[in-house]
């Protein structure tokens, strides 16, 4: 089937292959490229003979045996119930299901076993349409990329040896073998895929406007929603987008860590920053002055908040996003890893009357998770509890949250000067980050009220020196 249409976006070209079109002409044309693409459709025809091909490894089956092995030797402790239906398992799909387990982790870890790259998002742009029967795609769950000449088949069965060898055979040595997220793949072979935000619902950002050279397109979208998508999955904190000498770095801070998710073409990764600027209410034509902003979506139901702030490097612009999940219910001390006797020692805390509680610790180490669990725990029936924060992270019943907003004139100091006013018994600050701020928690806490604040340092000790540096003598502390 071959679509003629007026229309030449790529989306409707994505859409027309979804449906089952093997080719497309734009109006208007002439008889004879009309009659080559006829000729040419035929042709293809004849060299893909089976519209699907069994799930087998047929060629050597031990492969996948030997990776299977591998996996369940590494869960056995946890999946034990599952372990004869996942012995007779012959396909990644059938093994995710046997033994419960997402196919996205477990196709990267085929990926890895197999020496193969793993593509956790694709471009809908470089989808290459017409090459391959859209019947053969949907049954075999095969896309194919075309990215400057060079073509990629990415699969979602890569021990299925007979799937790859016709593929080789049909498109030639020369074309790349990689392995795709299933859920992403299914995603994209679904007629729906190139104009939804893919399960994610952005509708409480700001608007988008169109930016400058007409880069606000349906894929930039889909790219956008899918990354968020996929890095709450992943429980990343953080989002890293670091523009390089030839491409734009994705990295991911999962519990504490840094690690490499992707990478984006230049100017794909430009395009998406701007969109997320855009999002945020920020400036997407200044690239050097740092900037920040914050929007808001919802994925399952969960709503999160994204706070974006943005720097310059000697290659562009680098955008970092800090993952907020502000209805998040607060962990108990024993959740955060406590023994039972520093759990008690914990509660403690949160009975005194006056003082100053500092939470120290690198960035990521849980220092907000730990005050908020502290915080949940107090008895605000009885007691006043105003906070000064940048955002607000988490919500608190009965607490009398302030955001700093420096747009609307709302600083820091500001905050934090009026809130010594509002007759508090605890007062949480953010995080000290200057003399000002210091110096007024300590003349605070001496009043007999009690402050709970945050501070960046590697560890307890290092605290002290960092307030002795902020103007704090070892008399006052």
């Amino acid at each position: 089937m071959i679509f003629i249409s007026a229309k030449s976006e790529e989306k409707d070209k994505a859409r027309a292959f979804a449906v089952g079109a093997s080719d497309y002409l734009t109006k208007p044309f002439d008889v004879k490229t009309l009659s080559a693409k006829v000729k040419s459709a035929l042709e293809r025809k004849k060299s893909w003979v089976a519209p699907a091909l069994p799930r087998a490894a047929l060629k050597t089956p031990g492969t996948f045996g030997e990776f299977r092995r591998h996996i369940l030797e590494t869960l056995a402790p946890e999946v034990k119930k599952n372990i004869q239906a996942a012995g007779a398992a012959g396909n990644l799909e059938k093994l995710a299901a046997a033994l419960d387990l997402p196919r996205k982790g477990l196709a990267q870890s085929a990926a890895l076993h197999l020496g193969l790259k793993f593509l956790p998002l694709i471009n809908p742009d470089e989808l290459e349409l017409g090459a391959i029967p859209p019947s053969f795609l949907k049954a075999n769950s095969v896309l194919l990329l075309n990215k400057d000449g060079r073509r990629t088949a990415v699969i979602t069965e890569p021990f299925d040896f007979q799937l790859c060898d016709t593929l080789k055979a049909s498109l030639g040595e020369d074309c790349e073998m990689a392995v795709g997220d299933p859920e992403m793949v299914a995603a994209l072979l679904n007629p729906e895929t190139p104009n939804r935000e893919p399960g994610f619902d952005l509708s409480a950002a700001a608007p988008v406007p169109a930016a400058p050279g007409g880069t606000e397109t349906s894929p930039v979208r889909y790219i956008t929603s899918r990354l968020f998508e996929l890095s709450i999955k992943e429980r990343a904190s953080d989002i890293h987008l670091e523009p390089k000498e030839k491409d734009i770095a994705v990295r991911l801070r999962v519990d504490g860590d840094m690690k490499d998710f992707m990478t984006f073409e230049t100017e794909i990764g430009v395009m998406v920053i701007s969109r997320l600027k855009a999002m945020a209410g920020m400036d997407i034509a200044e690239r050097r002055r740092p900037q920040d902003g914050s929007f808001s979506g919802s994925l399952g139901g969960e709503r999160f908040i994204f706070r974006l702030a943005t720097t310059s490097t000697i290659f562009g612009e680098s955008l970092i996003i800090r993952i907020v999940r502000p209805e998040a219910k607060a962990k108990d001390a024993l959740e955060l890893g406590l023994s039972a006797p520093q759990a008690e020692l914990f509660k403690g805390f949160a009975r005194r009357q006056q003082g100053v509680l500092l939470v120290v610790g690198p960035t990521g180490s849980g220092k907000t998770t730990t005050i908020y669990s502290l915080l949940s725990g107090m008895d605000l029936r009885k007691r006043s509890l105003i906070t000064v924060e940048d955002p607000v992270e988490f919500r608190i019943p009965s607490a009398n949250h302030q955001q700093v907003n420096e747009k609307a004139g709302v600083t820091f100091e500001a905050l934090l000067k009026s809130s010594v006013r509002q007759d508090p018994d605890i007062l949480f600050l953010g995080e000290t980050r200057d003399a000002h701020s210091a110096k007024i928690l300590l003349d605070f806490a001496s009043t007999g009220h009690l402050v709970i604040t945050t501070m960046h340092t590697s560890n307890a000790s290092t605290a002290l020196f960092r307030l002795e540096r902020l103007g704090i003598s070892r008399a006052i502390m």
